[in-house]
């Protein structure tokens, strides 16, 4: 009697042998997460892109150095060490819909190296990097872990629990964060 695969593995599978999944998606474990965020689209940042190279701009959201919030499961990284040692990385983010480089300098890559696995579902503050006739990229400033559902309710709960805020000894504030 053999076990069946979780729904990650068989995820996995699928988009390892034909390139896409067809049972869901790994990000929809992470659906109560994404809703309570506000987050850009992957895929308007690079629809926003390819409209301003077709000379359709009029006030363009996503434009060069503009600073969005992201959220998606990383597919890929690739390396790379810079002359003075340091290592840099290019990952690639994906969502439902659409996936986006993104580049992560040496001070970055130090700070958050361990979150960069395959399969991570992260959220990513960043700016758009757009290069004539290349896609926008993002580079990353700030990077965070994308609770699942199960963990999201959990801290959700013990949030609302915990005090904002409260009065010490000596009259002054504590507050957390």
């Amino acid at each position: 009697e053999v076990e069946e695969y979780s729904m990650k593995e068989l995820l996995l599978l699928e988009k390892e042998s034909s390139g896409m999944y067809f049972s869901g998606h790994l990000i929809d474990d992470y659906t109560e997460h994404l809703e309570a965020l506000e987050l850009d689209s992957i895929s308007e940042i690079i629809e926003s892109a390819s409209d301003e190279s077709n000379g359709t701009e009029g006030g363009c959201k996503y434009a060069d150095n503009s600073q969005v919030k992201i959220a998606g499961i990383i597919t890929a990284k690739k390396t790379k060490t810079l002359k003075n040692g340091d290592v840099m990385a290019f990952i690639t983010l994906e969502d439902r819909l659409s996936e986006i480089e993104v580049i992560v300098f040496a001070k970055q890559y130090a700070k958050y190296s361990s979150e960069f696995a395959e399969d991570s579902a992260v959220i990513i503050d960043g700016r758009i990097s757009e290069e004539e006739g290349e896609n926008p990229k993002i580079i990353l400033s700030k990077l965070s872990e994308l609770l699942n559902n199960s963990a999201y309710k959990g801290a959700n709960v013990k949030a609302q629990s915990t005090p904002v805020s409260e009065k010490t000894a000596d009259g002054s504030a504590k507050i957390y964060i």
